[in-house]
């Protein structure tokens, strides 16, 4: 992959994450993490966009795309019932409990990203 295929979504969710944790307030170290604890659902739903481009610019894999757009939008349920578990621990300071849901929603998120981010290169180079 190109580094602009990465970068342009990696700035997106950085931009985002920068504008919500700090425009008007001070942000503090807990409020930090817990933006940390709730990225995982920004990312599935960049993915869910991303994957609405590739059934939007690979109209041959119309039925592929649509299951795993619904695919996505299904596991950004089970993202947001792990991020909330997550900040649920935070806030009763069970720190490993929540650092282990957010590692798993992270790879999660994550994992849906990249392979969100091939199907969409790939469809875009045929």
């Amino acid at each position: 992959m190109p580094w602009i295929e990465i970068a342009l979504p990696g700035v997106l969710l950085l931009a985002k994450f920068l504008v919500k944790l700090v425009v008007d307030r001070s942000a503090t170290l807990p409020d930090f993490i817990s933006a940390i604890l709730a990225l995982p659902v920004d990312i599935v739903f960049l993915s869910a966009s991303l994957l609405a481009g590739y059934v939007i610019s690979s109209p041959n894999n119309l039925k592929e795309g649509l299951v795993l757009f619904m695919g996505c939008i299904c596991l950004s349920l089970v993202i947001v019932l792990l991020w909330r578990r997550s900040d649920g621990q935070f806030t009763k300071d069970r720190y490993i409990a929540a650092a282990t849901f957010g590692l798993l929603n992270m790879g999660a998120a994550t994992a849906t990203l990249v392979y969100s981010l091939s199907l969409l290169t790939s469809g875009a180079s045929r």
